[in-house]
């Protein structure tokens, strides 16, 4: 082996190296900045993180893709938390909740296991909130267990196919050698132009609320296990999207949708106004000024669909 080959082979190895080494140091800051909040249970073997405030009916809450539970408390717990007892999950994989698989965990097992991880809180029939991505869990819990929630609340969801192809970053997440160095790497060398845009792109046309990127522990996002996870989830959406649709018409509750007219992440047309022509019980909010994540503005209009729900919910149970 000549020796520039071996030299090359030797700085190769020593960047993989440092680049694992940096990433898990920056995993530990981040961990150490933003410990977990609220409180563990164990379902089936794993750890579901969980958030539970406030006083009243039952609200389940589950946030979307790139994210964890803080984004919601921060948007919605001074709001909501005086007319219902909140239960706010990380979702597997994200935040300090459990992977399910290695793989990518499917939305019906996330949904199932946040179903039973919220029965341990004794709230056997909530109403279920989903924000993005948390929107087709909550209309796997619908499929799976119609009978373990009274209605679902979906704030911008992703609830019906779409043709958007998978990005070739999430893609490459299959990869059992590139995946993880891609993972490190970003991990390790995350930028704070890069982080930046991305907030700005996800709250087009608004501005960032101020405070929202300490508030929401964005960094937690940033770690290499959890790039991964979520990653690995995406890679399955158009499959498991098209397998539940076909099951909707197992729901069997009252659907508050609530969108924004301007959100370029998820289609309101698409979604939106698509689930509400796919099933009879669904009552459609669009917001024509909001993006997608209406939830740091639009609080009380948030309460008014809940309370809505709540009241249906009310009114079934007396007659």
């Amino acid at each position: 082996m000549k020796l520039a080959l071996k030299l090359f082979i030797l700085i190769l190895a020593l960047f993989l190296l440092g680049t694992y080494v940096i990433a898990k140091i920056r995993e530990a800051r981040i961990e150490a900045r933003y410990p977990p909040i609220g409180q563990t249970v164990t379902v089936n073997g794993k750890n579901v993180q969980a958030y539970v405030t406030g006083s009243g009916p039952d609200l389940v809450m589950i946030h979307g893709s790139s994210g964890n539970m803080r984004d919601l408390i921060l948007a919605l717990e001074d709001t909501l938390a005086p007319h219902f007892r909140l239960i706010i999950f990380d979702r597997p994989g994200l935040g300090y909740s459990d992977r399910l698989s290695a793989d990518g965990d499917k939305f019906i097992d996330q949904a199932m296991i946040l179903r039973d991880a919220a029965k341990q809180f004794g709230a056997d029939k909530p109403i279920v909130l989903g924000h993005s991505l948390g929107g087709i869990i909550s209309m796997a819990w619908a499929t799976q267990a119609p009978d373990d929630l009274t209605a679902l609340a979906l704030i911008s969801p992703v609830v019906m196919p779409f043709d958007t192809p998978t990005s070739t970053y999430y893609k490459m997440n299959k990869d059992p050698i590139i995946g993880p160095f891609v993972n490190h790497f970003i991990g390790a060398f995350h930028y704070e132009v890069a982080i930046q845009n991305g907030l700005d792109e996800v709250f087009t046309p608004n501005p960032p609320p101020a405070g929202y990127r300490e508030g929401m522990g964005v960094e937690l996002v940033l770690r290499p296990k959890t790039i991964q996870s979520n990653a690995r989830q995406r890679n399955q959406i158009h499959e498991q999207i098209r397998a539940l649709e076909a099951q909707y018409d197992r729901v069997t509750v009252p659907i508050e949708i609530l969108h924004g007219a301007l959100d370029t992440t998820v289609s309101p047309k698409i979604h939106a106004e698509g689930l509400k022509n796919r099933l009879k019980d669904v009552n459609v909010t669009i917001w024509p000024d909001q993006g997608h994540m209406p939830h740091h503005f639009k609080q009380a209009d948030i309460l008014d669909a809940v309370q809505r729900l709540q009241s249906r919910i009310t009114l079934k149970q007396k007659n």
